[in-house]
Formats: C-alpha cells, structure tokens, sequence
C-alpha cells in the first residue's frame, strides 16, 4: 500500500507528532544525500580553514563573502527529513558561526564578550536552530547539536550566548537525564 514500508504506515500523523514532525522509522541514503552532507561538511570546512587570520596571523582565504549564504543554507537543512543531513548542517553552523567571529572580531579594546555586528547576525540566524535541533530524536543530531554549542561557548564566550543559556542547560540536563527525545528511541526500543 501506498505510504508503506515494512507494514507501517510512514505518514501516519500520529507518529508524526511524537517525532517532532518528521517521520523517521525510515533512513534511505542516496547518492544525492551523501552529495547534500558532503557539501555542507565543505561549508564547515571552507568556513574553519579559509576565514579570518590563521594561526599565523596571515589574512583569510577569501571565504569570507561567502558566510551568510553558507549559513542560510545550513540552517535551511536543520528540519530534513534525513538526519545525516541535520547532523551535518549542525556541525557546520558551529563552524561558520565560529569563522565569522574569527573574520570579523569586535573592535579592539572592546569588554570580553563583545562580538561584531556580523557575528551577532549569524548568532541570530544559527542559535534558534541549534536549539530547536537539541530536541531531535537522532542522537547523531543531537550530539552534532552539542559539539556546535561547544564550538561556539570556546570561540565566543558565554556572554554573546546568555539568550540560549537557558534552553541549551535544559537541553544538555535532558540528555544527561535521559529524558531528552534521542533517548527515548532508546527506551522505547527496550
């Protein structure tokens, strides 16, 4: 029947409301998703080497004009119906967000915890959807999700993220606890 794999019905709504809106009992991989995750793991990539001075205090790659269409693009990809391609835009939202600190830093002599206009933009357009991706019930996501978050408090500090503090605590208790949505599929599966 139409809609069907393995006898179950993938557009039944009421599965669809306990994950989160995406029907994910089935994950096919496809030539063209594995193209979709190696893109955005280019953008991260691109992003973190190709930013900003390196280590060495030279200029950037040029990368730089790239950024927010990078991230739009990124953050257009967290509500997939595939979750490698969630994962994927997650990891690469900690790392244009984390480049676009490093290209344009705040003013020197600026209070710690200052950020530029720029990155308080890609703040602004990464952080909703980092923390909407806490609550996926793909453990790979959300792990991706935490590594982002990780990313962003050590390139930026704590104060340009105080908004989300709370929403990223409650996410991180949840997962430790056991409660978050990752870990039911877990559960549910025993």
């Amino acid at each position: 029947e139409e809609g069907e794999a393995g006898g179950r019905d993938l557009l039944d709504e009421e599965s669809d409301e306990e994950g989160g809106g995406h029907a994910r009992q089935l994950s096919v991989r496809s030539g063209v998703m594995d193209e979709k995750c190696a893109a955005l793991q280019a953008l991260g990539l691109y992003a973190a080497h190709c930013c900003g001075p390196d280590a060495s205090g030279q200029a950037g790659g040029g990368f730089e004009p790239h950024l927010l269409r990078a991230m739009e693009l990124a953050v257009s990809c967290l509500d997939a119906f595939h979750e490698d391609l969630r994962h994927q835009a997650c990891e690469a939202l900690g790392r244009l967000v984390a480049a676009t600190h490093r290209a344009f830093p705040p003013p020197p002599g600026s209070p710690p915890g200052t950020v530029s206009p720029q990155t308080q933009a890609a703040l602004a357009a990464a952080c909703p959807g980092l923390s909407e991706a806490l609550e996926d019930d793909d453990c790979g996501v959300v792990g991706a999700c935490l590594g982002a978050w990780r990313e962003l408090l050590g390139g930026l500090g704590v104060a340009p993220l105080a908004q989300w503090a709370t929403k990223v605590s409650e996410g991180v208790a949840a997962v430790l606890g056991g409660q978050a949505a990752c870990c039911e599929v877990y559960a549910d599966e025993e």
